[in-house]
């Protein structure tokens, strides 16, 4: 098992859990599929994302943002 703790500069001190890792050969790829790059959010893309209870927006949607 490996035990993770915090990085020095955050003030809280306490570690994480433990977290177990499994590595295997027999894993079965059966399934999968490798998607396109385009399914995923790309950093300098403007986002939102819209909740039950809130609206997120990211970086590069603020930036476009005109000056308030």
């Amino acid at each position: 098992m490996l035990e993770q703790t915090l990085p020095e500069n955050i003030d809280n001190k306490k570690k994480l859990p433990k977290i177990e890792v499994t590595e295997t050969e027999s894993f079965n790829y059966d399934g999968f599929q490798v998607v396109r790059g385009e399914f995923f959010s790309h950093i300098f893309e403007p986002s939102f994302t819209l909740n039950k209870s809130k609206v997120s927006v990211n970086k590069a949607c603020i930036r476009k943002l005109p000056d308030i």
